[in-house]
């Protein structure tokens, strides 16, 4: 079991690693659930136990489609 676990932690660090060399700081979501296949709820343990160690910060970013914006008059 602990050797499952070590692997799973691997490919996480691995995946941070991967994303730094790129200069890139921040990933989605939906970036993770497309790397690892996993479920919902096994990505957010795999993000809880990270974020308590404090080896990653989540912080919430919301972007809004172009054509939901409202334009305000110059």
């Amino acid at each position: 079991m602990a050797n499952l676990e070590s692997e799973r932690s691997n490919k996480w660090d691995q995946f941070f690693v991967e994303l730094q060399s790129q200069g890139r700081y921040a990933f989605t979501f939906e970036e993770l659930r497309s790397r690892f296949k996993s479920s919902e709820k096994t990505l957010l343990q795999g993000l809880y136990r990270y974020k308590t160690k404090k080896q990653i910060a989540c912080k919430f970013r919301f972007i809004l489609p172009p054509h939901s914006r409202i334009l305000t008059p110059l």
